[in-house]
């Protein structure tokens, strides 16, 4: 079995022309899809998505104890609140070893 059956996004055939590089992109951990099993290839990313994964190559984030959002767009509660605090507030970080 090779790597882009291994990934199994229920809507990326071996036809489409990003096959691999989803499927490299989602072995190497930087995009995992969505909780369907799909990954939605000719959606454009959105501003939380592309901060994650910015976050992720940076080996950041999510930065956490905020309690007052930077965007009004992004409240505490939504998924990608403390990714994208993590991208746009100045603060110290330490680093972990682990990651």
């Amino acid at each position: 079995m090779n790597v882009s059956q291994e990934a199994g996004f229920k809507d990326v055939t071996s036809k489409h022309w990003a096959f691999e590089a989803i499927n490299f992109a989602k072995a190497a951990g930087i995009m995992t899809g969505y909780e369907d099993l799909t990954f939605k290839p000719n959606q454009e990313l959105t501003r939380a998505q592309t901060v994650k994964i910015i976050n992720l190559l940076f080996k950041r984030g999510p930065l956490t104890n905020v309690e007052t959002p930077t965007f009004v767009d992004v409240p505490k509660n939504h998924w990608s609140f403390g990714e994208v605090e993590e991208a746009v507030r100045t603060h110290d970080i330490l680093l972990d070893g682990n990651r």
